[in-house]
């Protein structure tokens, strides 16, 4: 257990806290829309990304067309895997970076 800090208007936690009671849930709820944005960004980022991956991979002769399913994407568990850690990235950055104010 680390130090504890004792100081008028703060309740001894039994660890460093540098954030007051009362920003704690803004803090949770910023981290949260950052994760959701950057799970947004993605999701409009990935048409543009996969479209330029098929063109450079399969390189469509005469009148063939290059495609993909975006719900047999969604089906698959890497995707979710992907989205989740996107989510992640997103929310544990806001998360720090709200911290350290």
């Amino acid at each position: 257990m680390g130090p504890v800090i004792s100081s008028p208007g703060r309740a001894k936690l039994g660890r460093v806290q540098n954030v007051s009671h009362q920003n704690v849930p803004m803090i949770y709820a910023k981290s949260l829309a950052a994760g959701l944005a950057a799970v947004l960004l993605a999701a409009m980022l990935l048409p543009f990304v996969m479209a330029v991956y098929l063109r450079i991979v399969y390189k469509p002769f005469g009148n063939e067309v290059a495609g993909w399913d975006p719900v047999s994407f969604a089906r698959w568990p890497v995707a979710w895997l992907v989205i989740t850690l996107i989510f992640l990235i997103g929310f544990v950055w806001e998360f720090r970076r709200a911290k350290a104010k």
